[in-house]
């Protein structure tokens, strides 16, 4: 960036912090990891456009944040075993006791590598029932994944037949 002298200066760690966020989610979408795949990066889990506000990278627990630099409207979702007050404040979507648990195949939820509730996404959750979601015949319990429309999975997500 040039200053208005003419003289070059470095960008600002904010600038820094917005690129490599930014870097992080062209990546992230370039090997295909979409939406439910990448719950725990550095950017704003409510808004994924928008930045992670700084006081969710200072190592303090401080604003609304539920454990330090994670939960609360603005922050990233927390790991498992980090505080929580709701379900969204966790990567897994599971928060028992104030607390956010790994994803499992009985908790409810499609997290972890589901391809639904509780299914799908290889060991150690178990394939799918007809009409669940799949990606792909490995998800489903009777080895065949496809759409409603014999195969076209542009009318909706594919499921198991």
């Amino acid at each position: 960036m040039a200053s208005r002298n003419g003289n070059i200066r470095a960008p600002s760690k904010r600038s820094r912090i917005l690129l490599a966020a930014t870097v992080l989610l062209v990546t992230a979408s370039a090997v295909g990891l979409g939406a439910g795949r990448m719950r725990t990066s550095r950017v704003n889990a409510h808004s994924p456009s928008a930045p992670t506000p700084a006081e969710c990278m200072d190592h303090q627990k401080n604003g609304q944040e539920t454990d330090t630099d994670c939960g609360g409207p603005a922050c990233p979702r927390c790991a498992a075993s980090r505080v929580c007050v709701r379900d969204g404040d966790c990567a897994s979507s599971v928060c028992i006791h104030a607390q956010c648990r790994e994803p499992s195949c009985t908790d409810g939820v499609r997290n972890g590598m589901e391809t639904d509730v509780d299914c799908g996404g290889g060991l150690p959750c178990p394939g799918c029932v007809e009409g669940r979601r799949c990606e792909g015949d490995h998800d489903c319990a009777s080895g065949t994944c496809g759409s409603w429309l014999q195969g076209l999975t542009s009318e909706g997500p594919a499921t198991c037949r």
